[in-house]
């Protein structure tokens, strides 16, 4: 099953949501739809993974990849609510000490305003 991706834009933020397997060629369209955010200026994006249910290497890199660029524009990548198999792979390869989690999209929200 390959992944869905959607973006909802709310407030200055953008939610990318994500369901599904984010392999093969879902990572080059997840990295794609980031870059093209980060090129329209919009540089506060949340990736709700909540039902996202694998994610290969190549989806971590596009994530982590762009969280250089979104922290220039002056905002960031947050990841959200986060599926066990996303947290899996998370917590093993120490992104935790990369890149910033929330337990909702809501929380995740919240620490972009604070």
């Amino acid at each position: 099953m390959t992944a869905a991706i959607n973006v909802k834009k709310q407030g200055d933020i953008n939610i990318i949501y994500s369901a599904g397997q984010l392999q093969d060629k879902d990572c080059f369209c997840l990295r794609d739809v980031i870059a093209d955010l980060i090129n329209a200026g919009e540089y506060k994006i949340i990736i709700d993974l909540s039902k996202t249910t694998f994610m290969c290497s190549s989806a971590w890199g596009a994530i982590i990849g762009s969280l250089k660029m979104a922290k220039r524009g002056g905002g960031g990548i947050l990841l959200a609510a986060m599926s066990e198999e996303a947290k899996a792979g998370f917590y093993m390869a120490n992104f935790d000490q990369i890149i910033d989690s929330c337990e909702t999209v809501d929380r995740a929200i919240e620490a972009f305003h604070k």
